[in-house]
C-alpha cells in the first residue's frame, strides 16, 4: 500500500491543520461525508496525540475536539447547521491569523 505524508513548517502546522478542518467541515457541510467523518480523522488518537506537541491556538484545539461531538449532535436530531458554521467562522480566524507566504507544503508518496 502507498502512504502519502504531508510536511510543512512547524510555523505553518495552524493553517495547514485548519484547511484539512475545514475541508471536512466544507464536506459534513455538503453531504459528501457524514458528521461520523470528523471523529475517525482528526479525532483519532494517533492525532490527537500528534497535537500535544504542535503549536496550535485554543481556538484551533476547540474546533478540532468538537468534531467529536457532531456524531451525537445528529444523532439526537439537532440541526448541525449553526454548529458547522460556527466552526467554520473560528477556522476562519485561525487561518487569517497565519502569515503563509514563507510556508510551503511538501506531499511525498512513499512505498512500503
Amino acid at each position: 500500500m502507498q502512504t502519502f505524508r504531508l510536511e510543512f513548517e512547524e510555523n505553518a502546522s495552524e493553517f495547514y491543520i485548519a484547511s484539512l478542518a475545514r475541508g471536512i467541515l466544507e464536506g459534513i457541510k455538503s453531504g459528501a461525508l457524514t458528521s461520523e467523518t470528523g471523529a475517525w480523522s482528526l479525532g483519532r488518537p494517533v492525532f490527537k496525540c500528534a497535537l500535544t506537541t504542535w503549536p496550535i491556538s485554543a481556538e484551533l484545539r476547540d474546533v478540532l475536539e468538537g468534531f467529536d461531538e457532531l456524531s451525537a449532535l445528529s444523532e439526537l436530531g439537532i440541526d448541525l447547521g449553526p454548529t458547522l458554521q460556527q466552526m467554520t467562522d473560528a477556522l476562519d480566524q485561525c487561518q487569517r491569523a497565519i502569515d503563509t507566504s514563507k510556508t510551503s507544503l511538501v506531499i511525498r508518496a512513499t512505498l512500503p
